[in-house]
This record gives C-alpha cells, structure tokens and sequence, in this order.
C-alpha cells in the first residue's frame, strides 16, 4: 500500500504562490500599499487566515476614496484600491 506523507511547505514558498497584479493609477491617486507591505503582513498572519488566497490586486476602483479595497471571487482574491494623493 501507498502511504501519503504530507511534506510541510514553507511559509516563504506559501507566499510565494500568490498572484499580484498592479494597475497603474491614474489622475491624483496613489497606491500607498505595495506587494511587500502585504507579503510582510501576510508572513505575520497565522497561515490559516489566508491560506485560500491567491491573488492579490491593486487597482484603482476606489469610487473617489470610498473604497478601499474589496474580496472577490469566493475569498481566494482582495483588490486594495489606490487613494488620492493626500
């Protein structure tokens, strides 16, 4: 018989996994988050919180700064939206 052993992935190829796409934002607004503010955040989190994720999207949907940031398609993608320029 076959046995299955789990092999314990590392945190850092976890992250590595997940997708980021950047869409340039336009007129005054600025994407004040980066891809390694949130891989930062994402390695002090416990796994649990976010092993399902696997894009993150920064885009510039924010409706004149009253959204910051959004969960798609069944929690496995966030978008965080750029923000005017303070």
């Amino acid at each position: 018989m076959w046995e299955c052993v789990q092999v314990a992935e590392s945190l850092e190829s976890r992250i590595s996994r997940i997708r980021f796409s950047i869409c340039s934002a336009g007129a005054d607004r600025v994407h004040y988050v980066t891809e390694e503010n949130i891989r930062v955040v994402l390695s002090r989190l416990p796994s649990e919180l976010w092993h399902r994720l696997r894009a993150v999207h920064f885009n510039d949907r924010s409706r004149g700064a009253r959204v910051l940031g959004y969960v798609n398609e069944g929690l496995r993608e966030i978008a965080v939206c750029a923000l005017p320029h303070a």
